[in-house]
């Protein structure tokens, strides 16, 4: 990864921002179990369950293999996924970019727009705005 991919840190107080970068959090390289399918199906049904490359409490990114992720696609995430407690740490997501990599696999960055499950933004840490 080249020093202009990696994520930045946010800007200190009167730092200036380059209008190309929109992150205002540094996404951290992280493993963490999701399941991810679209928040209205329709013609392009799919449900994944995959792990993520990098996420913050706002956003996360993923690869996968299936060529379904627009920018602008709703999306129902859980994250931590576990089966044995399925809706408990839903969030309602929004596709904000997709890649096409090298290997025919797709990065998918993905805002986490607000939780949905069964917990309350206390509960997971979210960020109210």
């Amino acid at each position: 990864m080249s020093s202009e991919d990696r994520p930045k840190a946010p800007a200190a107080p009167g730092e200036e921002v380059k209008p190309s970068e929109r992150r205002r959090l540094a996404r951290r390289p992280v493993f963490r179990p999701i399941r991810v399918r679209p928040s209205f199906p329709g013609d392009k049904d799919f449900d994944e369950v995959l792990g993520t490359v990098n996420a913050h409490r706002e956003g996360l990114y993923f690869v996968t293999e299936l060529n379904v992720y627009k920018k602008g696609l709703r999306l129902n995430v859980a994250m931590p996924y576990s089966p044995h407690t399925p809706g408990e740490n839903e969030y309602i997501g929004e596709v904000v970019r997709v890649e096409s990599l090298p290997d025919g696999k797709f990065g998918v960055a993905v805002h986490l727009v607000q939780p949905f499950g069964l917990k309350s933004y206390s509960d997971t840490g979210a960020s109210r705005k």
